[in-house]
């Protein structure tokens, strides 16, 4: 006898788009004290965020996240997304400890969304 469960959804999958979006990270750097650092996000989700900065930055800083989401054809007009978070982890880029830094992000749970003006 062949048992399905109809009521039971099939497993979503989260959307990936290969867009890399321009992010400005502000937060407190170890050596230098409070810091502006423009970046690139790498991967989005709703739990987490992982960054490209050049800014050394230690597990347990506060950032504060500002994305530019430009407009494309289902995006009418530009807009701005202002995330925060802890860094959870921090590593040094490929070519040694003064390049890009990938940083794993846990985001708190508010944000905030709104358009760019013209």
């Amino acid at each position: 006898m062949d048992v399905r469960l109809s009521a039971v959804p099939p497993p979503r999958r989260e959307r990936l788009f290969d867009i890399p979006l321009p992010a400005e990270v502000h937060g407190l750097s170890p050596r230098d004290g409070p810091f502006a650092a423009e970046g690139e996000i790498a991967s989005l989700s709703a739990d987490e965020a992982v960054i490209k900065i050049g800014a050394t930055v230690v597990s347990g800083t506060k950032l504060a996240i500002l994305l530019r989401i430009p407009a494309t054809g289902l995006l009418a007009q530009p807009l701005e997304m202002s995330l925060s978070g802890t860094v959870r982890s921090c590593s040094a880029g490929p070519a040694g400890p003064e390049s890009a830094r990938l940083v794993l992000v846990r985001l708190d749970r508010a944000y905030r969304i709104r358009p760019v003006s013209p």
